[in-house]
């Protein structure tokens, strides 16, 4: 994917460009969807920070907890990979920022349509939120979420952060 870096979607905020489990869906939001989308971005943050912050705190937890902490995180993990069909699409290149996402392929539904994704790879739960295409180019869709209430916005920017924290971790091991 050759994701348009001046696009002014992406002109503020945290920008992350990774593979991520991501679709865009025809159909209708439920009511609930918002509600359920923030509280995943919010459950999924209570797990990452609380994690960084005895790593970097240097106070470890008892090992008997991290014990049970690491048969969970496989737990889930296998529990993803045994129900697929509730796990997210499949990893494709996306570029996400909080106010929108640029997918590596053209989707083939209308100009507004319902972005679903896998936030947590360990957790097969995927959230929706409401997008509309704001442009075609070069076989690449933009896609701008559609007015999200401030909560909602504000746990997407810290998960973006996260993300994009990550990705630096990893360029600088690599």
């Amino acid at each position: 994917m050759a994701p348009d870096p001046a696009h002014p979607l992406f002109a503020e905020g945290v920008v992350v460009d990774a593979e991520l489990r991501v679709s865009v869906i025809d159909g209708e939001l439920s009511p609930r969807s918002l509600v359920d989308a923030e509280q995943l971005l919010r459950d999924i943050a209570a797990i990452e920070e609380r994690r960084g912050d005895e790593l970097e705190s240097g106070h470890a937890l008892d090992p008997a907890v991290r014990r049970i902490e690491a048969k969970l995180d496989l737990a889930l993990q296998l529990f993803a990979q045994a129900l697929p069909q509730l796990g997210g699409p499949p990893p494709r290149p996306v570029r996400i920022g909080p106010a929108g996402v640029q997918l590596g392929v053209e989707v083939a539904v209308g100009d507004r349509a319902i972005l679903r994704w896998q936030p947590a790879d360990a957790l097969p739960m995927c959230l929706q939120l409401p997008v509309r295409r704001v442009a075609r180019d070069g076989g690449a869709d933009v896609w701008a979420f559609e007015e999200l209430p401030p909560s909602l916005e504000d746990a997407l920017s810290r998960h973006l952060f996260r993300l994009h924290r990550r990705a630096l971790a990893a360029q600088r091991r690599a």
